[in-house]
């Protein structure tokens, strides 16, 4: 009995195998290398091509943008980034002002450890006065006076950070005895704001107590009364001044923007940061009460502690 191929129907002869089965064991056989070299590719293509971006490379980018958009326009680009309630970026903006005031006060304690080492050896000096003993004791032992600086950077930071994220808590408890209607984050993104609209002038303060130098050494051996005061108060008073006109600057901007994140007119929102401002002053006066002190020197936070 004749035998077809049931593939394409060719007569066979019995134990006979069809060509055309073998062209297709054949075409198999060949696919298998073609195959391997194929994934070798991919797996080649997938090393070569460029990792993709950082979430975090990406966050640090749009806040770049967000705050060059707010140095030129503060208040269009406020309201809407208010109006966004893009929390996640305000907690960022609010970061980048803490650690703005934690250089400021940074250099604050180093400038103070600096002057303090130089008195020391002032007092150490036959150059100085009659001796060496007698004048370390009328110091008072100054060599053991020095500012912790990671105290001091850990304390500024929470504080800083800690005030901004109260301040959007205040307004909004305020808005709503205005029976205004708002949420945290939109107010967040107010303090934000503020924030970043005062973190050039820290920057700025920064900068100006680097450069103003703190020769209290040199103003003692001259003798003159007037000269020692300046020499102590104004390397921190300038930059503090500095400080404060970035504050004011950021509540001039708060009350423009507010508008993106709550329905209150106008007229109430200049009561609503006026009454925010003053529960702000108080709230920043308990912190240091209860900050300050850490950052101290421990002879000074000791002898502070026996008045108390």
């Amino acid at each position: 009995m004749a035998k077809f191929c049931g593939n394409c129907g060719s007569p066979l002869e019995e134990g006979s195998i069809c060509s055309c089965q073998q062209q297709t064991t054949q075409g198999q056989d060949q696919s298998i290398p073609e195959q391997q070299q194929n994934t070798q590719q991919q797996q080649y293509v997938q090393i070569m091509a460029p990792a993709p971006p950082n979430a975090f490379a990406i966050y640090l980018k749009k806040m770049w943008t967000l705050i060059k958009a707010l140095v030129k326009s503060p208040a269009k680009v406020g309201t809407q980034f208010v109006g966004s309630a893009d929390y996640k970026m305000a907690l960022g903006l609010i970061g980048v002002q803490s650690l703005a005031a934690v250089f400021l006060f940074l250099s604050f304690a180093g400038k103070f450890n600096s002057a303090i080492v130089a008195v020391n050896n002032l007092a150490t000096s036959k150059a100085y006065g009659t001796g060496t003993s007698g004048v370390r004791v009328s110091l008072g032992g100054f060599s053991e006076i020095k500012f912790p600086m990671f105290t001091v950077f850990v304390v500024v930071g929470i504080i800083t950070f800690g005030l901004a994220c109260l301040m959007a808590g205040v307004i909004m408890l305020i808005i709503n005895i205005f029976k205004g209607n708002t949420d945290y984050k939109h107010l967040l993104c107010v303090s934000a704001i503020n924030s970043i609209m005062s973190t050039p002038f820290l920057l700025a303060a920064f900068f100006v107590s680097l450069l103003m130098p703190m020769d209290i050494a040199k103003s003692i051996t001259s003798g003159n009364v007037s000269l020692i005061y300046s020499s102590f108060i104004f390397p921190f008073l300038y930059p503090l001044l500095i400080a404060l006109a970035g504050n004011i600057i950021g509540w001039f901007t708060s009350l423009k923007v507010i508008e993106g994140g709550s329905d209150i007119d106008d007229n109430k929102a200049i009561y609503v940061l006026f009454l925010s401002a003053i529960v702000m002053i108080i709230a920043t006066y308990l912190a240091i009460k209860v900050g300050g002190p850490m950052c101290l020197p421990s002879t000074i936070r000791e002898g502070l502690s026996k008045f108390s």
